[in-house]
């Protein structure tokens, strides 16, 4: 069961207490409502795909992760593993056109 999100939306900065409403296939005819949830943490994150690297903010200091805590990370996010956690974060950076993609990453 995936228990957070990753998020790089600047239209809204989430924070603990807030309530989650959680859909499938925003923006499209078959968009369906998952549930509610309140959310427990908000950390900022950055990704650098293409260099295999996420980095949290704790205290204030973006820390990296080790590649054991990226697996942990990937898998808790839905995906297979850290390799299909950073081949999607690779599309999205290159449409962006960004080397660190920067977000929050948001649990409930």
């Amino acid at each position: 069961m995936k228990l957070q999100t990753i998020r790089f939306s600047p239209r809204r900065q989430y924070k603990a207490g807030d309530q989650l409403h959680m859909f499938t296939g925003m923006r499209q005819a078959g968009c369906e409502r998952l549930g509610v949830a309140v959310c427990r943490s908000v950390q900022s994150i950055a990704i650098n795909p293409s260099a295999g690297a996420v980095e949290l903010q704790k205290a204030g200091v973006r820390m990296p992760l080790f590649e054991d805590e990226i697996e942990e990370l990937a898998r808790a996010d839905g995906f297979a593993d850290a390799k299909a956690f950073f081949a999607f974060f690779n599309a999205e950076a290159e449409c962006s056109g960004v080397v660190w993609l920067a977000g929050q990453l948001i649990k409930w």
